[in-house]
């Protein structure tokens, strides 16, 4: 019970009655007039309450009992009784009772009808808003409610205020906006200024942090030029793979410094490591690991630290020339074949450091086995030499019409096939190691290594010999290269042939094919040809995908160059043209991303002979007549330079940009 009534007689300022299902806004117009600030002073009245509360709602104040009795006592003690209008409390019978019973009572003028959906007095029946006992009053006690639909919640709420009070509802709506203004503007000005506060800090941070950073950044640039200094150093030292290898580093993770792309250019530049000084370097390969690479020369074959560029071993092999060179998976053996046929197995002695001093004596290796004897053959000279997936056995290919095939394990002569044709150009491994392909003068033949047979014999028809060939992935089609520039499709189990195309309309005259070979996929089929072009097929149909055009040729440079290589990750070629240079393109783009001149060796001897890739494909050695070879760091630096320099004044290479160029 309050301490003190209301007008002397009402414990509470208005009873709320409503539907079950509006109770929500039962409680929000509850908490409005509870809270609502009457003014203090309106027009001279001192007869306000400083707050309207408390307001009856039932599920707030009802005390466990007689519900209609309490409901009774509690409209009993209620000035005024505000129904929630809507349609379905205007179905309700508790609500049109509670309202009878507080016009029993002598209030009708005293209800206040808050209007929260439907229509006062509609002539839709499931319309209808008002409760039975509204309705039913004479027009004379019509009475008016305070409808949201029509003026907002808060103006109805502050309609309700105004008819408890006598106040005139202009007057005290204008108040209510005024204060709602003020207290807009008080929220605005704190958030204001905490907000200028937060910018003031963050200012100050910010302006800290800049410091730092300069201050890091000045640093950082002290120590690009101190390592770009020793870089320059290095490089005029001739230690060109570390000057390239320090100068990439502070250019990638140090602010951009000019002195560090002078030092990698200067390392660039420096032709990258000479190996040798002996005549004639021929065939060169990389060790598996990339550690060591080996190279042939007129009379010997030589193995060295293909980082230091130190000389490690140098193996006799006699005065044939040597046609091929291989490392077993492991790398601890060293095979290599001679023009007359002639395989040679070299153990790598065990424990063998990068950092030998000395070549080591012949004691201080082994050969393991010399197999290839041919001296029956009458013109035995070797055209070509390769092994079978598995390295189990090689086939050499000569030039009377011979393939001799050799089972590497027990040194034996397995098969000697006759082609039945003047010369024998070359041979392939199928990739499951069943048939060997046979391209001689007039003839290509599909060999069953079953039955050592010719299964199928290709039919090209023209007098134009193959210069090139290569199995599909799945061995199940091939490809060939004729010197009258046609390239063929066929299916390898059948012979029958799928497609061909004349390339003599895309190619420079006195263009011959070098090298043919598909991707790991078998989808694209990759030419190289003698004047240094590259050519992509689509092996569905032979849509050309791309084409990177050579070097010019007249009909005195028809002969072949010596080398050719694509990278083992696919995305650059590089091959030795029929002037003598080394061109490097990338496979998927038109583009020459390096070029090495015979007039960069600073030799007229110099011409190139042979290329190979590092296996992780950022290294070329690169072998010349003169008996040097070089290994060539190859991320494409000069590409790197021109088109990412921005990048190295700002931020680090992303992954992306670090893989294209090779340094990861």
């Amino acid at each position: 019970m309050m301490s003190k009534l209301i007008d002397g007689k009402y414990q509470y300022f208005a009873f709320i009655s409503y539907k079950c299902e509006d109770e929500e806004w039962a409680k929000w117009l509850q908490h409005k007039l509870e809270h609502y600030k009457l003014p203090s002073n309106l027009n001279g009245r001192t007869d306000l309450p400083k707050e309207i509360r408390p307001v009856f709602k039932d599920t707030s104040e009802l005390m466990p009992g007689n519900l209609p009795e309490q409901i009774h006592m509690a409209l009993e003690q209620s000035k005024y009784l505000i129904v929630i209008c809507s349609p379905r409390s205007a179905r309700s019978e508790w609500v049109n009772k509670e309202v009878e019973a507080f016009m029993s009572m002598g209030k009708t003028d005293n209800i206040i009808p808050f209007i929260i959906d439907g229509i006062p007095f509609s002539s839709d029946q499931a319309g209808e808003c008002f409760p039975r006992a509204i309705l039913s009053l004479p027009r004379e006690q019509e009475i008016l409610g305070a409808n949201i639909n029509e003026m907002g919640r808060d103006a109805a709420a502050v309609k309700v205020v105004a008819r408890m009070f006598d106040i005139r509802f202009d007057e005290l709506w204008q108040r209510h906006e005024r204060e709602m203004r003020h207290r807009r503007n008080i929220i605005i000005s704190t958030i204001a200024a905490f907000v200028l506060g937060v910018i003031g800090v963050a200012g100050w941070i910010w302006h800290q942090n800049q410091m730092l950073k300069e201050k890091n950044f000045q640093v950082l640039l002290g120590q690009s030029r101190f390592v770009a200094e020793t870089a320059s150093r290095l490089a005029d030292q001739g230690e060109n793979y570390m000057a390239s290898r320090l100068a990439l580093e502070v250019l990638l993770n140090n602010p951009y410094s000019p002195e560090a792309e002078a030092a990698l250019r200067k390392a660039w530049q420096g032709e990258g490591t000479t190996l040798s000084d002996s005549v004639g370097a021929g065939v060169a390969i990389f060790s598996p690991d990339g550690k060591w690479v080996a190279a042939a020369f007129y009379n010997n074959v030589r193995l060295w630290d293909s980082y230091s560029g130190q000389l490690l071993l140098t193996l006799p092999v006699g005065d044939e020339p040597v046609i091929n060179i291989v490392f077993n998976d492991v790398g601890n053996i060293l095979q290599t074949t001679q023009e007359r046929g002639k395989v040679m197995q070299w153990i790598i002695p065990e424990g063998m450091q990068s950092n030998t001093k000395v070549v080591l004596p012949n004691r201080d290796y082994q050969i393991l086995e010399v197999f290839g004897s041919n001296a029956h053959f009458a013109d035995p000279l070797a055209m070509s030499a390769v092994y079978n997936p598995d390295s189990s056995k090689i086939a050499i290919a000569y030039r009377d019409g011979y393939v001799k095939i050799w089972d590497v394990q027990t040194r034996r002569c397995v098969q000697i096939i006759d082609s039945k044709d003047v010369a024998v150009w070359t041979c392939d491994f199928s990739p499951d190691g069943k048939r060997l392909l046979v391209a001689a003068d007039h003839s290509v033949r599909i060999y069953n290594l079953s039955e050592y047979k010719s299964d199928i014999s290709l039919n090209t028809n023209d007098d134009f010999p193959v210069w090139s060939l290569a199995f599909s992935p799945d061995s199940r089609c091939l490809i060939s290269a004729s010197g009258n520039m046609v390239i063929r499709y066929w299916d390898a189990e059948s012979g029958k042939l799928i497609w061909d195309i004349d390339t003599n309309e895309i190619l420079l005259p006195f263009t011959l094919p070098k090298s043919i070979e598909f991707d790991d996929s078998g989808t694209n089929i990759q030419l190289i040809f003698n004047n240094g072009s590259y050519l992509s097929l689509n092996s569905s149909d032979g849509h050309q995908e791309n084409y990177v055009e050579g070097t010019a040729l007249d009909d005195n440079d028809t002969e072949f160059g010596n080398d050719e290589a694509i990278s083992p990750d696919g995305d650059y070629m590089a091959a030795v043209t029929d002037d003598w240079n080394v061109v490097v393109y990338k496979t998927e783009a038109k583009e020459v991303v390096w070029r090495l001149h015979t007039s960069d060796l600073h030799d007229v001897h110099a011409t190139v002979t042979s290329i190979a890739y590092s296996p992780n494909s950022r290294r070329i050695a690169v072998g010349s007549y003169n008996g040097d070879l070089r290994i060539y760091t190859f991320p494409p630096l000069l590409e790197l330079i021109e088109k990412t320099r921005e990048r190295f004044k700002n931020s680090p290479l992303t992954t992306k940009e670090r893989q294209k160029y090779y340094l990861d």
